[in-house]
């Protein structure tokens, strides 16, 4: 039934029909509103089967719902301020289950500082928490806007989620661990106060969530530019542990997803107020390349190494 139909065909239909074709999609929607203010909008979707591993709790889940809102917020420099949930819940939960639930939604409203007005619940086959995030938008990045001469960073490792993933999925099949790799599929932790002080330097950002790989290829896109990984993403003990489960570094590393990473280009002139919001904010910033003339994304072999295409290998839902 969904052949030929992929997410940006979907949206394509949608956007279309709906009249909001005009404008390109971004991790964020701005509208104006009187007083010469903006709101930011974003909504999002947890399901229980494709995205609440083993081991997640259902705080934990609900949690991730609002955290996933958080960070596409967070890539654009904005505070999220208000949200709107909808929650559908399976006959098979218990009356603990729902508890949780409200206890994580509660958790995330109070660590990220945004209330939640009211919302809707239902009954369905599967888990499903929809959030509907605001915000005042002031002058922002868009996922394009990153020049010949930028240079590429991200706000903290890549790989830990995935491994995690892999940890959980396979239980006793693989005996490799990896420190705090369960921690960033349980607890994912956008960088939003970094995002608030940094991203007035950034030339064009995007949150990393579907993949680092997807992510590099659609802001090279709409930059009409190449992005060039020169330095490894990769977070300590990567490498070790994909050796001994069997596993492909690279491919945790830049299509596992699930960071909620910032992903963003910057000016030189810019580099020392972002580096001093990473300290003061204690991101981890990591310089991964550079940005030339041309378009795709790629990755070098260190400076005027060997150089390969990155293809876009992250989460498609369709």
């Amino acid at each position: 039934m969904m052949e030929g139909l992929d997410e940006a065909a979907i949206t394509g239909m949608f956007r279309r029909d709906l009249g909001c074709d005009g404008t390109a999609p971004d991790d964020i929607e701005r509208v104006a509103i009187p007083n010469g203010a903006a709101l930011a909008a974003k909504v999002d979707t947890l399901v229980g089967s494709t995205d609440v591993p083993p081991r997640m709790s259902p705080a934990e889940a609900a949690r991730k719902s609002v955290a996933a809102c958080v960070s596409d917020f967070a890539a654009k420099g904005i505070r999220p301020e208000w949200a709107l949930v909808s929650v559908t819940i399976p006959e098979t939960h218990t009356r603990a289950d729902v508890e949780m639930l409200s206890a994580g939604l509660a958790e995330a409203a109070a660590e990220f500082g945004c209330a939640v007005l009211g919302g809707d619940t239902n009954r369905g086959k599967d888990l499903s928490i929809t959030v509907c995030m605001l915000g005042r938008a002031g002058p922002s990045p868009r996922r394009g806007g990153a020049a010949p001469g930028d240079s590429i960073f991200v706000s903290g490792p890549f790989g830990l989620a995935a491994a995690g993933l892999r940890m959980m999925m396979d239980g006793s099949a693989h005996t490799a661990t990896l420190d705090g790799a369960a921690q960033a599929v349980l607890r994912p932790t956008p960088r939003l106060e970094f995002g608030v002080r940094a991203a007035p330097m950034f030339s064009s950002s995007m949150d990393s969530s579907d993949g680092l790989s997807t992510t590099l290829n659609e802001m090279a896109r709409r930059s009409g530019a190449s992005m060039v990984v020169t330095g490894s993403p990769a977070a300590g003990g990567l490498e070790e542990f994909a050796r001994q489960a069997g596993l492909d570094a690279a491919s945790l590393t830049y299509d596992g997803g699930e960071e909620y990473e910032i992903v963003f280009t910057a000016h030189p002139s810019e580099i020392p107020r972002i580096e001093e919001a990473a300290r003061e904010t204690g991101a981890p910033l990591i310089r991964i390349g550079h940005v030339e003339a041309g378009s795709g994304a790629f990755i070098q072999d260190g400076d005027g190494g060997v150089r390969k295409p990155l293809a876009d290998g992250g989460w498609k839902c369709f």
